[in-house]
């Protein structure tokens, strides 16, 4: 089974070769879920380029806007070694604002989306100490552990950014 397959921007063209209806399907999410990126979230700009930077032997793959430089990230699948496009804040949720999308700000030297997001939990954290009721041992445990996790991001992503 031969199918040809045009990116919604009308930018990329292929040929997806299979067995099976199965595997056609699989073939074509992967493509879709890759390169069918209209345009920035950020911006809505469709100027984008596709980046791959190379650090310490690790590949990492981004979609750049080239009109506000903002970045959409892609992580690299354990297996298999597919890509997908990273779509989650520092917490966990899925950003519905920029879909991924984020932009170096490089004079407070972090990731305008982490920031907000850990502005978030700090702000949830502090309404969960203040209330009346005090928190299960294990629902502290994990606002603990949560907000700890998204400093070390926050203090990582410049590295990982300044490639």
């Amino acid at each position: 089974m031969k199918v040809q397959y045009t990116s919604k921007n009308n930018r990329l063209n292929v040929e997806i070769q299979s067995e099976s209806v199965k595997d056609t399907f699989k073939k074509l999410a992967e493509f879709q879920e890759v390169f069918d990126e209209q345009n920035c979230g950020i911006c809505k700009n469709d100027n984008i380029q596709f980046i791959v930077r190379t650090v310490e032997n690790n590949d990492y793959f981004e979609l750049k806007c080239r009109s506000c430089n903002a970045k959409l990230a892609f992580g690299q699948h354990r297996s298999g070694g597919s890509l997908f496009p990273k779509r989650k804040l520092a917490n966990g949720s899925y950003d519905y604002q920029t879909k991924g999308w984020f932009k170096w700000n490089s004079p407070n030297n972090v990731v305008q989306q982490t920031t907000t997001t850990i502005k978030q939990a700090n702000t949830a954290a502090q309404k969960l100490e203040s209330s009346s009721t005090a928190p299960s041992p294990k629902v502290a445990k994990t606002a603990q552990n949560t907000a700890t996790t998204q400093t070390a991001k926050a203090t990582v992503a410049p590295k990982e950014l300044a490639a």
